[in-house]
């Protein structure tokens, strides 16, 4: 048998990951044998823009299972103001999803949930991509974890 699938979860202001292995052959395994905390060294958003020389940013996507909120209430949005900002809205609580979508739409973003995700798009972002965002409908309902569908 072989552990398999190895993927990491970073949190980038919490200051810890977890490893996540798959192992193949026994899947009664003990959660303590297939996750793994690990303290790293962490990032602010601004840290890493400025780490890899960016000054602006189009698409942020945040899928960080539950803790989505936490990660985009320190991201300065008047200074960076992507475009586009893709959140999974799906474990938070209804409080930080409502606390989430009332932060974007303070900082110029419509709103639109889909299935598990919640898009933003700025008001700033021009004309043709506003216009084709205004057409545009969700395909499938929201959910989230504790209303589904939403």
């Amino acid at each position: 048998a072989q552990f398999s699938g190895i993927g990491l979860t970073l949190m980038l202001i919490t200051g810890f990951a977890l490893v996540f292995m798959k192992y193949d052959g026994f899947t009664g395994l003990p959660a303590m044998f297939w996750v793994k905390m690990l303290f790293v060294t962490t990032l602010t958003f601004a840290s890493l823009c400025r780490k890899h020389g960016l000054e602006t940013v189009d698409l942020v996507v945040i899928d960080t299972e539950g803790h989505d909120w936490e990660i985009l209430r320190h991201i300065d949005l008047e200074s960076f103001r992507p475009r586009l900002v893709i959140y999974e809205h799906f474990h938070l609580s209804p409080g930080d999803s409502a606390d989430c979508k009332a932060h974007l739409q303070r900082h110029g973003y419509e709103v639109m949930e889909e299935g598990f995700d919640t898009w933003c798009l700025s008001t700033r972002s021009g004309g043709g991509l506003l216009a084709v965002w205004d057409e545009l409908e969700p395909v499938d309902p929201p959910f989230s974890a504790d209303r589904n569908p939403a």
